[in-house]
């Protein structure tokens, strides 16, 4: 049985951190893969520390879920405030063993709904095109190719991908 929970502790926040690293490995090999910098996305989407990533996402516009089974991290997914009524949806991640459960989708949906109870009316991702299955999640729940609503990480732009929802 998957639970989802808010993380609140510094183990959560530990344990998100590994889920970062791991997910940090997967992302810069899809990324070299395709030929663009990955040392400047590592720099720029992973290098907080887990009391970093607690500041982050303990504050009143954001929240960050862990789904556990047992004692085992499955995966994490969160949000923070962007500007009024729009907040972003960040670092959805699920280990492999987890993948095609619906969990990914049990979190999305999870985060949507505290967003919407949270006031937010716009929700927005920035992903990657190679993050196919994640993508799938999210046009599922509703997201749509949108313009960027900032400039593109160093030069990936060319395989950056912007969606929003209406909540």
């Amino acid at each position: 049985m998957i639970e989802i929970a808010r993380a609140s502790t510094a183990d959560d926040f530990a344990r998100f951190r590994g889920l970062l690293d791991e997910m940090a490995i997967w992302d810069a090999n899809e990324t070299r893969a395709l030929g663009y910098d990955a040392d400047e996305l590592l720099r720029i989407c992973y290098s907080d520390s887990a009391e970093d990533l607690q500041a982050q996402f303990s504050k009143p516009d954001a929240m960050m879920y862990l789904a556990r089974q047992g004692e085992v991290v499955a995966g994490c997914a969160g949000f923070s405030g962007m500007e009024p009524g729009a907040a972003e949806v960040e670092k959805v991640f699920l280990r492999s063993g987890f993948r095609g459960l619906g969990v990914g989708a049990a979190l999305v949906a999870r985060v949507m709904t505290e967003m919407r109870q949270s006031g937010y009316r716009l929700a927005r991702i920035e992903t990657a095109q190679f993050m196919t299955s994640a993508i799938a999640i999210y046009t599922q729940v509703g997201f749509q190719p949108c313009r960027p609503f900032r400039p593109p990480m160093g030069d990936l732009g060319p395989m950056t991908v912007f969606l929003e929802c209406t909540l």
